[in-house]
């Protein structure tokens, strides 16, 4: 429901920010039951990322290249995954060597994660920003566009998308050539 109102880069570093605030609230928690809504905020930060990730691939390419965009969308997430990972063992592992408790490595281990989620969601919003202000990328907001659901009124209804475009495009190279 956001993706005709907000560009994904937009939606993305808000679920990083998300997410990076969850990691955060995990190094204070002490308790079992604040856990499961700290995680669901995690979750609903990392979900969200994913899944804005895969739309804006989605609108950058035709329907005939959709599958191997998103396999390209999902080796990327999942390798990145993988180097967060053996990043965080690493780390935990280094401080309890060091002599750490394993809550504190745990706790210093998230408190990293959580600071380089946040730092990367403001440095994609600033660079998104400088673009804008030179005219490299359009503004935040979808409204500006008249993209149908972002103003509500029917002038935007008639605004196609760049994908819309393409595959207007396609079509009619298709009728030409029968």
């Amino acid at each position: 429901r956001l993706e005709p109102h907000f560009r994904p880069t937009v939606v993305i570093a808000a679920a990083g920010g998300i997410a990076g605030l969850g990691l955060l609230l995990l190094t204070s928690v002490t308790s079992w039951w604040a856990y499961v809504p700290v995680f669901a905020l995690c979750g609903f930060g990392l979900g969200l990322g994913w899944t804005f990730a895969n739309i804006a691939t989605q609108e950058v390419v035709g329907p005939d290249r959709a599958g191997e965009a998103s396999g390209v969308v999902l080796t990327f997430l999942v390798t990145c995954g993988g180097v967060g990972l053996a990043g965080a063992a690493s780390i935990i592992a280094a401080l309890l060597r060091s002599g750490h408790s394993p809550r504190s490595a745990y706790d210093d281990t998230l408190l990293v994660f959580a600071i380089l989620s946040l730092a990367a969601s403001l440095i994609v919003m600033v660079i998104r920003q400088l673009l804008v202000r030179r005219g490299l990328m359009k503004p935040l907001s979808m409204a500006a566009d008249g993209i149908a659901g972002a103003t509500g009124d029917a002038a935007g209804a008639a605004a196609p998308t760049e994908h819309g475009a393409r595959k207007a495009a396609d079509e009619g190279a298709d009728q030409r050539s029968r």
